[in-house]
This record gives C-alpha cells, structure tokens and sequence, in this order.
C-alpha cells in the first residue's frame, strides 16, 4: 500500500504498527527514505500506549490512540488504510470521488460473490 501512496503523490505518511514491531519499523526507515523536502516523510509511529496500560486493540483503536498526530499535521484529508489487505486501486481516485461527492466519508469496497 506504501507503493500505491508514494505513486499517487502521497508524501507526507504515518505508518502505525503494532506491537513488537521492531522489524517493520526499520525497514520503512531504511526502505522508505523520501527527500524530506517540503516535508515529506514516512514514518513507522510504534504501539505508543496514549490511553492507559494497554496496546492497539484494532486499527480503529490504533487510530484513536494517534489523534495528536493528526491533529499536529492538521491535514485536509486523512486516508487510512489496513495493512492486512490486498489493495489494487489509486488511492488519489478514490480521494477524488470523495471530494467530489461532498462526503463526510469514504469506504471502499468490492463485492464479493457469495458462492
């Protein structure tokens, strides 16, 4: 999904992993090296334990527990997306239908044949 962001011309990215995830980390910190011109950066944001003497419990929690880098950023969209799915579309298209929708938010989807 990285790949996919980079190459719609999404250069400013937190990436936030789990627990034990030391790995991870390092390899987009090696990986991913962008410029760091005009701000640009991908950066691994460990399990930080904001909300009491627990980890993540889920993405939606993750994503709770990392409001301060959104509000730090004060981005004009935020794009989120799980890391334990096989993605094969362009994240900018989809942003784009979203703005032009008006929306409050966006969900992607496919459907899935039931047999």
């Amino acid at each position: 999904m990285l790949s996919n962001l980079v190459n719609a011309g999404y250069l400013r990215l937190c990436v936030l992993t789990q627990y034990k995830s030391h790995s991870l980390d390092r390899h987009i910190s090696q990986t991913w090296r962008l410029s760091g011109f005009a701000g640009e950066y991908i950066t691994p944001v460990p399990a930080q334990q904001r909300l009491g003497p627990r980890w993540y419990t889920g993405s939606a929690d993750a994503i709770m527990q990392s409001l301060n880098l959104i509000y730090d950023e004060d981005p004009d969209y935020i794009v989120v997306f799980g890391a334990d799915h096989v993605y094969r579309m362009d994240p900018e298209q989809m942003v784009s239908h979203h703005i032009d929708s008006g929306a409050g938010v966006t969900v992607a989807g496919i459907r899935v044949p039931r047999s």
